[in-house]
């Protein structure tokens, strides 16, 4: 009898184990995905040009910092001067189209999109968050605000099935876009 108690006792006590061992490996990986999606910098500043025939917008630079949004924003302005093959910008001409948030109600880790065609119109810009340029965001995007005459946004999952468009800003995406955004029509309604 002993022996078939011991048996017991250390099968609990490896299954325990082997439970507290997957639930430590699995919290730092939410934390790194996390960090990760925006490139272990807190705030990040993206430019885009113009889409054309209804395609995304392209990407023309793209800066983090971990301080504040408005070093990102420098550090993006420089990229644009340094490489000034990818951009049609003028100085200061980046219009803010809108602000990402990683948590709900505008909390958490932020990227402000500029425009470089101007302010959003009723055509405006369509981002591609699945590409590699935003990191992780359409993993973790759970928040929005719009800027200027951007008061309207069009949201799509990832696996392009769904949509939802909503009047900006907005504090939470809902359950099925909540960290689950692969496209982003944004422009004036």
């Amino acid at each position: 009898m002993v022996r078939v108690e011991s048996r017991n006792l250390l099968a609990r006590m490896g299954a325990i184990l082997a439970v507290a061992a997957v639930a430590v490996s699995l919290g730092p990986v939410k934390a790194d995905a996390t960090a990760a999606g925006t490139g272990a910098d807190r705030y990040c500043a993206v430019l885009i040009g113009k889409s054309t025939e209804e395609k995304p917008s392209p990407v023309l630079a793209r800066a983090c910092d971990d301080s504040s949004a408005a070093n990102a924003r420098e550090k993006m302005l420089q990229v644009t001067s340094k490489d000034g093959s990818n951009s049609t910008m003028k100085p200061l001409a980046a219009d803010l189209l809108m602000t990402w948030y990683s948590d709900t109600d505008y909390h958490g880790a932020s990227t402000n999109v500029f425009g470089d065609d101007g302010p959003c119109d009723r055509a405006g810009y369509r981002l591609d968050v699945n590409n590699t340029t935003f990191g992780l965001w359409s993993h973790i995007l759970s928040s929005a605000r719009g800027s200027g005459p951007c008061n309207t946004a069009r949201f799509a999952n990832r696996a392009g099935t769904s949509s939802q468009e909503f009047g900006l800003p907005v504090p939470y995406l809902g359950s099925l876009l909540n960290d689950n955004v692969g496209t982003i029509w944004v422009y004036n309604r």
